[in-house]
């Protein structure tokens, strides 16, 4: 019986060593974690992998995502944001359960500065992106690599601020304003 407990053991902790020494691959997605996901791609026609011996971001600011689907749940709306990064000239197409969403633009000119930084990446005209808007429930998400070289991107999804937070701070702005206005009208 301790020679089988043993052996047990042995190979936990080898299965933990595994897993802890093979990278940080991404869990399931988390939607606002303000992480991106980088993937891998191998060219035009072909779906996203997983990010595993891609370069990290210089930026600090994203993971390896594992193996597609990218898979969540959300009780609100989410934006799925897609980027190129590194050279330029890939363009990509996101799917949620398996139905197109949509497209990233074509590059246009050359970056300023050229970044493996999602972050400075997304706002440049050179770097292929998109912002994608999704219901809330649960979404299964690839990414198909449209034009361009084998590369890396990198996708995240936001949880916007709910528009009721916005429209109650409004009201409370409109409502502190005529009180001064009141202050003053009574006072002068």
């Amino acid at each position: 019986m301790n020679k089988v407990i043993r052996g047990l053991s042995i190979v936990a902790a080898l299965a933990l060593f595994s897993s802890l020494s093979s990278g940080s691959l991404a869990g399931a997605i988390v939607p606002g974690n303000i992480i991106w996901y980088e993937f891998g791609f191998h060219g035009p026609g072909m779906f996203a992998v997983n990010g595993s011996g891609t370069t990290p971001s210089s930026g600090g600011n994203s993971q390896q995502a594992d193996d597609p689907p990218w898979t969540y749940t959300s009780a609100d709306l989410t934006i799925v944001r897609i980027t190129d990064a590194f050279t330029t000239g890939e363009t990509f197409t996101l799917f949620d359960n398996a139905t197109i969403v949509g497209s990233t633009s074509v590059p246009v000119g050359s970056p300023s500065p050229t970044t493996n930084d999602p972050e400075i990446a997304f706002p440049q005209p050179a770097y292929s992106h998109g912002a994608f808007t999704l219901p809330a429930g649960a979404h299964s998400l690839t990414i198909r690599q449209d034009a361009g070289s084998p590369g890396a991107g990198y996708f995240e999804v936001e949880v916007p601020e709910p528009a009721s937070a916005g429209l109650l701070l409004l009201a409370g702005a409109t409502s502190l304003l005529r009180r001064v206005r009141a202050a003053t009208n009574m006072g002068g």
